[in-house]
């Protein structure tokens, strides 16, 4: 990129001062529009209840969707809407979340759309009794907790190993507790392979990790939350 001129910079110097009320008002208008999209974001976000939980499941974006359910709490104690998209991640910001939905005074429903993986799907059998939803082309993944230790002394290991069946232990127990499967079902379904195992909303629905297939959105959410959009003439 070249550098300005000494007299190219006057010259813009000198357009400046000429416009100046004009550019000071596109400035106002633009921060204007800009507090009111802010506006219409927030009254759209505390009518219709929804939080979107999409990408890695990380300390990040499970602080952020805890933040929200807080709000919405602050707001009403009618449903929160959780639509869940995800590949999985850590499981232990899994459970920080699992352990806010069960807290909530809200019910919170899960809505599966594209696909809910390792992590994801916990916290997606972890929706409120009779309000766990799936879409019909959802994909559900599960599998063993699994570690990606590179650095560690070999007199570490057994430690990890012993972190891990913990953990493992105690996503089986959620799991048991969402599906009303048995200790020894919830086992099979981690132990049978050590492969990624998938399975369609009809499986979920049948193992019980979803209630019900999202076929029609206005039986989803009731009526008094729904956006009235008036139509132009």
């Amino acid at each position: 990129m070249k550098p300005f001129k000494i007299k190219d910079i006057n010259n813009l110097s000198q357009t400046h001062q000429k416009n100046s009320d004009v550019e000071f008002n596109i400035n106002e208008n633009e921060e204007f529009e800009t507090i009111t999209e802010k506006e219409k974001m927030s009254d759209m976000f505390a009518t219709t209840r929804r939080i979107y939980l999409s990408g890695e499941i990380n300390e990040i974006s499970i602080e952020d969707i805890i933040e929200k359910i807080h709000v919405l709490e602050q707001i009403s104690k009618e449903d929160i809407y959780l639509y869940i998209n995800s590949d999985g991640g850590y499981v232990s910001d899994a459970f920080a979340l699992v352990d806010i939905m069960n807290a909530s005074e809200c019910d919170v429903n899960t809505i599966i759309v594209g696909r809910a993986a390792s992590a994801a799907c916990l916290i997606a059998s972890n929706g409120s009794p009779g309000k766990r939803f799936a879409g019909t082309n959802a994909e559900f993944m599960y599998h063993q907790l699994y570690t990606d230790i590179t650095e560690a002394k070999h007199s570490d290991l057994p430690y990890y190993e012993k972190e891990i069946k913990r953990m493992q232990t105690k996503m089986n127990k959620v799991f048991a507790k969402n599906t009303g499967r048995n200790d020894q079902e919830i086992k099979k379904m981690f132990f049978r392979t050590h492969l990624d195992q998938w399975m369609n909303a009809n499986g979920a629905k049948k193992f019980g990790i979803v209630d019900h297939f999202l076929r029609n959105k206005r039986k989803l959410i009731p009526e008094k939350n729904k956006i009235k959009i008036n139509k132009k003439d």
